[in-house]
């Protein structure tokens, strides 16, 4: 795909999320593109289940499931890179570390090679790859892998993860929700993230803003059981739904400042 198509459905997903649903030709006015065009974007979109069309109009599909890690990729990228960086600072030489499969901390993985003897527990496939590349030890959970995700998930991941001590873990989200704390898409992946957290001395949550306007379809780890957590800046609503969280950081976009 290339780096103009890419941008342009991100564009068409950001639009449908804010407007919620909207008329396919207007669609194609404001992008500027011809009708075809946007139908071969559309149809690429409803096969990775991002939208859903009818009668002429486009929404985002609330019921998805879990987006490719390539797509996950192309949004907010800058963001996902900082706040990553910032999660990165509370990592010490020497830790066990577990580093799950989200796209957020992808974007800025780049940063974990300012750190000096550590090992790596990953059930993330291009995790595991970025970094054996900045020569740390490195175990891969086993498990079913799942192909949108390239991480694996289940019974041996499961029983794996309860062998090994794990002194911090980083996470990202794919919602989060009120009552429940944060979410993700897919079931299986609730089993691995709680053996992990089970097993883990420092659970540190990385996740901005936008994750507020969504909500997985399952709950994985409820706010009080967060040591860190880690965003961009938040609304007075918003800081109020993460209070229970030990410690919250909040990271300006513009600037180097931190939020306390």
């Amino acid at each position: 795909m290339s780096k103009k198509k890419d941008a342009r459905q991100v564009e068409i997903r950001n639009i449908l999320m804010e407007k919620g649903q909207y008329r396919v030709k207007d669609l194609a006015a404001i992008l500027h593109v011809t009708p075809e065009t946007l139908r071969k974007d559309l149809d690429e979109l409803e096969e990775q289940g991002i939208v859903v069309r009818s009668h002429g109009f486009a929404r985002v599909n609330k019921f998805r499931q879990e987006l490719p890690i390539s797509v996950r990729n192309q949004e907010n990228t800058d963001i996902k890179k900082r706040l990553t960086y910032r999660a990165i600072e509370e990592i010490q030489d020497g830790n066990i570390v577990y580093l799950d499969a989200g796209s957020t901390l992808l974007q800025g993985i780049d940063a974990l090679r300012q750190k000096k003897d550590l090992t790596i527990i990953t059930n993330s496939l291009p995790m595991a790859y970025k970094c054996n590349e900045m020569n740390f030890d490195v175990v891969l959970v086993g498990g079913k892998l799942h192909k949108n995700g390239l991480h694996t998930d289940g019974f041996f991941s499961e029983k794996m993860l309860d062998s090994i001590y794990i002194d911090i873990a980083l996470f990202g989200s794919d919602g989060l929700l009120n009552a429940s704390g944060f979410t993700v898409y897919s079931m299986e992946e609730v089993g691995t993230r709680r053996h992990v957290i089970n097993q883990t001395k420092k659970v540190v949550m990385v996740s901005d803003n936008t994750k507020f306007s969504m909500t997985g379809h399952y709950s994985f780890c409820s706010f009080w059981k967060v040591d860190v957590f880690i965003t961009d800046r938040l609304t007075e609503k918003q800081h109020q739904q993460v209070q229970m969280c030990k410690k919250i950081v909040q990271i300006a976009l513009k600037k180097n400042d931190e939020y306390n």
